[in-house]
């Protein structure tokens, strides 16, 4: 009867699927948290958040165990007593095979009342070291088994729940025929973490990693790329990865890349991958249409304006002569502006705008602001090459004598007047320099398109600048949006994107003020809108997570131009895109 007993309690209890959930990964302190005060760390306190999937019984000699990966592993009282001794080495090999940790029973103290009677100390100073989590249980060992058997059916329910919870919003999504950023902001709010979405990416998909995504996972990538329309989620260093990529295949080939990532929790993996599945053909349908109306709307414009600005290609006759018929002559002096809206993605759905509302927005946008231009005697070409992102030519009637301030005050008294059409969200803009021929408009969109993020990142939102206002910022550019420049955000403020979320934000935000108040705290305070002791006490936080002292002027100057590279590094992209996501990964090695 005992030998039977032991058997059961042996058995790995993770080892067992429940309900179809395969993902029962869980942490060692969701199982300190939910045993109502009957277990107590001893030692390992860092390592809580090991994986923890399965609970067994030692009841032999540790040499007779063979331990699995994150299994949490009990010991009873007699058995403690014989190894006692040994108990560094059961720790080192515990330790080396992934496992969760130790549970010891509950037992009799020393003179100190900190460790069990007979338990060497150098046992638990090695588990710290390694961080292994040595537990003692106050009570019964299968009352713990039988609370943990219902903290993952619990987790079980949760995820069904979360599921649920996004399957409902999806649907409701379809047939309100929500625009793709609503889409994509439903399932952020449902799965609870970060959804990027990546526009006309291109077969050389690792510029996703050079210039959007650090640390990218290539080979979920790369199955991603030859596996469209399917769902590929992959779990690393806590967080849960997915990429989806939707072909539309109309529109140049176009390719669009979902990249989510959510916190790790028990189910997540299936419930994010059945969510994303779920999503997929509704994403495919919007974006198809999207750019069905693109094509119906600005299809001509659009690929002229590409040739002749955005391409480093050699411009075919065909396109000099079908921009001729637009009014567009190349040979003549042009000024290009370049815009956009910020935060477009929640613009959307906090309006709730349907994939309708959007188009006919942006086409109403560009028509009032063409006919404005018109009506003081300047010629506009205005397409929108990504959703709230807007691209206007510019020249003065009848005159060859005009310059770059003249094209800032006409602009901003435009979209000062068409602004009420996106009900007061401010639109930002750069301005490039009037240039004449293909390497002069080429050069003017290049300038304007540096302008407008720089503008942003320097100025803030809703701000009109030329690239003369930059000034030798703008020959930076480049480099903020280089590789050496991710080596700086590593190096200097990579502390800050281990914080959780919330607080993340909020040293981010103090730090730039400060930065911008050029240490002043007072007018940090007053750009916060805060009291400036709140300042004062973020400012020490900030400078314990980094290790630096802002008061140094090089320090901080060596914070303001990380910060400004980190703002930078993905501005070209809308809503989220705009703010690049957390840099989770490891900092790079010392020189």
């Amino acid at each position: 009867m005992r030998e039977s007993v032991a058997q059961k309690n042996r058995e790995m209890i993770g080892s067992k699927p429940i309900g179809g959930m395969t993902d029962m990964t869980f942490s060692l302190r969701d199982l300190v948290r939910q045993s109502e005060g009957r277990l107590h760390v001893l030692a390992g306190e860092a390592g809580l958040d090991r994986p923890f999937s399965s609970m067994a019984v030692c009841d032999r000699p540790p040499k007779a165990c063979d331990f699995s990966p994150g299994g949490l592993y009990y010991f009873p009282a007699t058995l403690l007593q014989e190894v006692a001794l040994e108990l560094d080495v059961l720790v080192r090999r515990l330790s080396a095979r992934g496992s969760a940790g130790m549970l010891l029973p509950e037992f009799v103290s020393d003179a100190s009342g900190e460790i069990p009677s007979g338990l060497p100390r150098s046992a638990l100073l090695l588990a710290d070291r390694l961080k292994l989590p040595v537990l003692y249980l106050r009570g019964d060992f299968l009352s713990l088994m039988e609370r943990w058997v219902a903290l993952r059916q619990d987790a079980r329910l949760f995820a069904a729940r979360r599921l649920e919870r996004a399957l409902d919003a999806l649907i409701q999504a379809w047939r309100d025929e929500q625009a793709v950023e609503g889409i994509v902001g439903i399932l952020e709010e449902a799965l609870d973490g970060r959804i990027v979405v990546h526009p006309d990416v291109t077969p050389g998909h690792r510029a996703v990693e050079e210039n959007t995504e650090q640390r990218a996972d290539i080979p979920a990538l790369d199955e991603a790329f030859h596996r469209p329309g399917v769902p590929v989620v992959r779990s690393a260093n806590g967080r849960v990865q997915a990429y989806l990529l939707l072909q539309t295949g109309r529109r140049y080939g176009a390719k669009t890349l979902i990249r989510g990532e959510f916190p790790e929790r028990p189910h997540q993996r299936e419930v994010v991958e059945r969510a994303f599945s779920m999503a997929a053909p509704i994403l495919q349908l919007q974006l198809e249409k999207r750019l069905l109306d693109w094509e119906l709307r600005l299809r001509s414009r659009l690929d002229v304006v590409r040739e002749i600005l955005m391409s480093e290609e050699p411009i075919r006759p065909e396109a000099v002569a079908r921009a001729r018929s637009f009014g567009w002559d190349i040979f003549v002096p042009h000024a290009v502006v370049y815009a956009g809206i910020a935060r477009f993605g929640r613009l959307v759905r906090e309006r709730r705008w349907t994939e309708a509302d959007v188009l006919r927005r942006e086409s109403e946008w560009i028509d009032r602001i063409e006919a404005a231009a018109a009506e003081r005697g300047w010629w506009a070409l205005g397409v929108s090459p990504e959703s709230g992102h807007f691209l206007f030519v510019f020249r003065r009637r009848g005159s060859t004598n005009w310059g770059i301030e003249e094209v800032r005050h006409h602009v901003a008294d435009l979209f000062a007047r068409q602004g009420p059409l996106w009900e007061g969200v401010p639109i930002g803009g750069g301005i490039g320099r009037p240039g004449t021929g293909v390497d002069g408009h080429r050069r003017s969109y290049r300038e304007s398109v540096q302008s407008f993020h720089l503008g942003v990142a320097l100025y803030g939102e809703g701000t009109l600048k030329t690239v003369t206002d930059l000034g030798a910022e703008a020959y930076l550019y480049p480099w903020y949006r280089s590789r050496e420049a991710l080596g700086l955000i590593e190096a200097v403020l990579g502390p800050l994107f281990r914080l959780p979320e919330n607080r993340r934000q909020v040293l981010l935000e103090t730090a730039e003020a400060v930065v911008e108040a050029h240490g002043d705290l007072r007018r940090a305070a007053e750009r916060l809108h805060v009291h400036r002791n709140t300042v004062r006490y973020r400012k020490r936080q900030v400078e314990e997570v980094l290790g630096m002292p802002l008061d140094d002027p090089e320090r901080l100057r060596l914070v303001g131009l990380a910060l400004r590279a980190y703002r930078l590094q993905g501005l070209s992209r809308t809503e989220e895109a705009l703010i690049r996501p957390a840099l989770n990964h490891d900092p790079p090695p010392n020189p």
